[in-house]
């Protein structure tokens, strides 16, 4: 159960290893090469945790897929974890809005710097601070949609394009501050 939870429910890189064990690869990866030997090199793990942690990855996702109502407190659990160090919101926020894309967004470093330049509050990596930050890209998806008189591509899940807005955002603000330098 350890490796097909590490495998399937964190967002994986597009690389030949991880296409080769079957990791689950997705658009918004944090995990480039095998987690095992990255959090154990970095102190973060030992070898003998790995199944505490399989598990509490696998109950954080049950929790928050019963809906938005569970969220606060499955984040508050897992945060409480010690298997949790070093599984940030980056980590486990993809699987979320794979599952409930309707209620859940993404939250890595990309977003994060779209809310903090467009003067929201400052958002925390941490699994416990994801309600807070998941309902500021909510509230900033539904600001961006009320202000288009249509979809902008039929069928782009909400979370989706908000991710997609974050990467342009990101890379137009540091285009704009290379030409400055």
């Amino acid at each position: 159960m350890t490796d097909l939870v590490l495998a399937k429910l964190l967002p994986h890189a597009n690389t030949g290893p991880n296409r080769a064990r079957g990791a689950w690869i997705h658009v918004a990866p944090t995990i480039t090469k095998d987690i095992r030997s990255w959090f154990e090199n970095a102190g973060w793990k030992v070898p003998s945790e790995w199944p505490g942690v399989a598990a509490l990855v696998l109950e954080f996702v049950e929790r928050t897929s019963e809906g938005p109502h569970r969220l606060e407190e499955a984040c508050s659990r897992f945060d409480a974890s010690p298997y949790s160090k070093g599984l940030q919101s980056a980590f486990m926020s993809p699987i979320l809005n794979a599952l409930r894309p309707g209620d859940y967004r993404v939250v890595n470093y990309t977003v994060q710097r779209t809310l903090r330049g467009l003067g929201a509050e400052t958002t925390r990596a941490r699994v416990r601070y994801y309600p807070q930050s998941n309902a500021l890209v909510v509230a900033l998806h539904d600001d961006v949609m009320a202000a288009w008189p249509a979809p902008p591509v039929d069928g782009l899940e909400p979370g989706d394009l908000a991710d997609c807005f974050a990467w342009w955002f990101v890379a137009l603000r540091t285009s704009r501050r290379s030409r400055r330098e």
